[in-house]
């Protein structure tokens, strides 16, 4: 089991044969919470913590990252599909979104769907 801090877009993690990985934020793909442990899954690796969810939140420190679950936090920019409430994530794992969070999910995507409608209608007008 392994601890965390944060340095300027980067989460060192203390691994259980002593040593330190630092990782960007941004390769962060999603956290799981497990009972009295966390999930933090990479690119390339699986870390397990043993801090709590509500404390890994806090050191996520990205607006890319939002809570879709009482037990799962993702990067939204590792999102593949979104298939009704079923996300697929760039790493090929399946996340549901909780009917609780579906809300706030939706609005923190809504900047980007409206962006791309907005260039549609621009380039639309331009012809």
């Amino acid at each position: 089991m392994t601890k965390t801090n944060v340095i300027y877009g980067y989460v060192r993690i203390h691994t259980k044969d002593n040593k330190e990985d630092i990782v960007k934020l941004t390769d962060v793909i999603c956290v799981i919470a497990r009972r009295d442990y966390c999930e933090v899954h990479t690119r390339s690796k699986k870390y397990t913590l043993t801090q709590p969810m509500c404390e890994v939140e806090e050191k996520l420190t990205l607006r890319c990252f939002v809570r879709v679950g009482r037990s799962c936090v993702v990067n939204i920019t590792c999102i593949v599909a979104i298939m009704g409430n079923m996300l697929l994530m760039n790493n090929n794992t399946q996340i549901v979104v909780s009917r609780a969070a579906m809300t706030e999910f939706r609005e923190r995507l809504e900047p980007l769907g409206s962006r791309t409608r907005d260039k549609k209608k621009i380039r639309d007008e331009d012809e």
